[in-house]
This record gives structure tokens, sequence and C-alpha cells, in this order.
């Protein structure tokens, strides 16, 4: 059991965390500075630099911290999934986006020279790996390339969930997701009446093609 400083310790890196999650969903990945972190946070910078050694390592926690919550809240690559629960997987991914998912979209959308390239590289090969893993197992897969497809089906949900986030849907998340599930042949959900208002919500478009008030 830890000491009642250790769980400081951690509490602390956690708010830093946190802080600097909420920084990224307002203002993106560009919008991160050492002084936007602390002034979220409340702390001073030397409380920072006493977890961390600058900005570039703080986005890394985040891109480890999130990628973790989109994977619990989505139980999309769950380590006792199988093939039998592929549909469900897809069902998941598209027609649910998880809270953590615009997030992790943000920070995997960085540029190839940004210092958290290599980490957003790892990660996108582990969610292809773990997808393709599970795709190997189901006996409706047709497609050869397994892995190709895994990475094929995850930039789809990444797209869906950048759109998301910054509200540049023409459509909406959910319709978009039930088409992509109609093209690989799953079954799709019956949509309820009010989908249309919940996509039209969600997109700066509304169905009339007339501009919509975002709130």
């Amino acid at each position: 059991m830890g000491s009642p400083r250790d769980a400081y310790r951690a509490a602390m890196r956690d708010d830093l965390l946190a802080a600097t999650q909420r920084v990224i969903e307002r203002q993106g990945v560009a919008g991160v500075t050492v002084r936007a972190i602390i002034d979220e946070a409340g702390v001073a910078p030397a409380t920072l630099y006493a977890y961390f050694a600058g900005k570039a390592e703080v986005v890394e926690a985040v891109l480890v911290r999130v990628t973790t919550q989109y994977l619990a809240e989505s139980a999309v690559f769950g380590g006792e999934l199988t093939g039998e629960d592929l549909l469900t997987v897809l069902d998941t991914a598209f027609n649910s986006p998880a809270g953590a998912g615009a997030v992790l979209a943000c920070l995997r959308s960085c540029a190839s020279d940004d210092p958290i390239a290599p980490d957003v590289r790892r990660v996108n090969a582990a969610l292809v790996a773990s997808l393709s893993r599970i795709m190997g197992d189901a006996p409706r897969t047709v497609v050869p390339d397994l892995e190709a497809l895994a990475e094929l089906l995850d930039i789809v949900w990444d797209g869906m969930s950048r759109r998301l986030s910054n509200g540049t849907f023409a459509t909406g998340y959910e319709r978009v997701g039930r088409v992509a599930l109609q093209l690989l042949g799953a079954p799709v959900r019956t949509p309820d009446p009010g989908d249309q208002l919940d996509d039209a919500h969600r997109s700066p478009v509304a169905a009339s093609g007339a501009p919509t008030t975002r709130h």
C-alpha cells in the first residue's frame, strides 16, 4: 500500500493530465502550452516540471491516458473478445462514439514531425493489430489482407471521430456509421425517430441545408 505522499503525487499527476486533456478538447494539440496547462490546473510552473520534463512529455502521457480510456469505454479491443464479437465491435465503434474518442482522434492527427508522432504510430499499430486479431477469428471475414482491412476500418472510425469533435459533419456520426456497417454487410440498427435530429445537432448543416446553431 502506497504512502500518503505517493497518493498525493499520483493525484496531482492525474490532475495535470486531466487539465491538459481539457485544453486539447477546447483548443486542439496546437493550443497546448505550458501556460495553458498550468492555468487550467491552477498550479505553478514548478509543479508541472516536478512531474514532467515539458509540454511534449505531458501530451505523450495524455495520449496513453485517452487511449486507455477509449478502450475501456468502448470495449472494442478488449482481450476477452473473439471473432464472434466482431459485429458488436463494429457496431460499438460506428454507432456509439466513446467520450475519449474525440481527444484520441485529435492527438492522432498530429503532424509527422510532432514530438508525439512516434507514440501515435505505436498506438495506431496496436489498435490495428488488436482489431486484426479479432477479425482473424471471425468466420464471416472474407478479405484476405486482414491487417489492411483492420487499418481501413480504423481510418474510417478515426475520420468520423475527428469530424464529430470539430463539428464538420455534413450528415452525422450515426448516419455515416450505419452506412459503414451496411457496406460491411453487418446488421444495422433501425433508426429511432430522433436520430435525424441528433445528427443535425452534431452537424453544422441541418438536413435542409441551412446552418444550425451549435450550443
